[in-house]
């Protein structure tokens, strides 16, 4: 209802953000003109993110298409000044990191399950220590 009061129409292509290409590019790593994803999102989610990601195939979990979805969509639209739409890629890549904060936390629970198998394995061959 606002946009149509405000601009008339209902095109999205009329909002400031997108006229003015409001959003800061994002690269690898951080520049004076470009936000860094290794400085957002930190070096200990990737390991994780690639272990869980790992397990979620290894172990064909019916669900594992979705956060793969996720993971590219918002990779997409992190890297949006790639296909030329120029807006909140910064904004952009908080999402894209959550998505790979999610595949981390599954990383984490493979390498827990991974060390309770050993450590229990362990056990049952020296129960007496």
């Amino acid at each position: 209802m606002w946009q149509v009061y405000s601009l008339h129409t209902l095109s999205i292509l009329g909002i400031a953000q997108v006229k003015y290409h409001e959003g800061t590019p994002v690269d690898f790593f951080a520049s004076a003109f470009r936000v860094g994803f290794f400085d957002q999102a930190g070096l200990l989610v990737l390991p994780f993110t690639a272990i869980g990601l790992v397990w979620l195939e290894r172990n064909k979990v019916d669900k594992r298409f979705l956060l793969y979805s996720w993971i590219i969509a918002s990779l997409l639209l992190t890297k949006n000044d790639l296909l030329g739409i120029d807006i909140f890629m910064d904004r952009f890549l908080t999402f894209f990191i959550e998505s790979l904060v999610v595949a981390g936390g599954i990383g984490a629970f493979a390498v827990l399950q991974f060390l309770d198998a050993r450590v229990g394995r362990a056990i049952e061959r020296h129960p007496e220590t």
